[in-house]
């Protein structure tokens, strides 16, 4: 009695089969962090959030809206401030809208740099047709200021979100609205 053997396409399935089903299964991981402290309140499982929302007043129109934010857990009565600021895609009311938000001190970071990029546009604004000078801000929670300078132009680009931004073009002028109605924010978080 001679010793059979399977054909070799049946050992080949087999030993694949079993190298599958030995491998550990890596653990699911999220796509993104959280990044703010104000982000993670909101979304924190199986409590109650309390989220009140204060609307500054913009002449931006409807393509970009702040907000002051303070979170509260409900039972824990532990609170977040900071800001919420809404972009709509090419300034459309109805077009995508992205949302950033950033906690208290980068509230506080954001006045300053708006102040300094100001500063600086302005500084070098049409003085050398020669240099291309590039300014830019940026918070955890995916808001983004950036100044373009190529000789006499200035593109001003403020955006938000983290995977797929928008954006939209402002004027160096309007950097001090913005930082402006960003020191209203400040001005109501302080008393909340």
């Amino acid at each position: 009695m001679g010793l059979t053997f399977p054909p070799a396409h049946v050992l080949v399935f087999l030993a694949l089969a079993q190298a599958q089903t030995a491998r550990p299964v890596p653990p699911a991981t999220p796509l993104t962090e959280i990044p703010t402290r104000l982000e993670a309140l909101l979304v924190s499982p199986s409590i109650v959030v309390v989220a009140d929302y204060y609307p500054i007043d913009m002449r931006f129109g409807p393509g970009l809206a702040l907000d002051a934010v303070v979170v509260t857990d409900a039972d824990k009565q532990a609170r977040q401030r900071g800001l919420r600021i809404q972009i709509s895609e090419d300034g459309r009311p109805n077009g995508r809208t992205e949302a950033s938000f950033m906690d208290f001190e980068d509230v506080v970071r954001l006045s300053r740099a708006l102040q300094t990029m100001t500063d600086l546009a302005l500084k070098y604004s049409g003085q050398d047709s020669q240099r291309a000078t590039d300014l830019s801000f940026a918070t955890p929670g995916g808001f983004r200021v950036a100044i373009h300078e190529t000789g006499r132009v200035v593109r001003v680009i403020v955006s938000t979100g983290l995977l797929e931004p928008v954006g939209i073009s402002l004027s160096v002028p309007d950097l001090l609205t913005l930082k402006q109605a960003v020191d209203s924010a400040i001005a109501i978080l302080n008393v909340k």
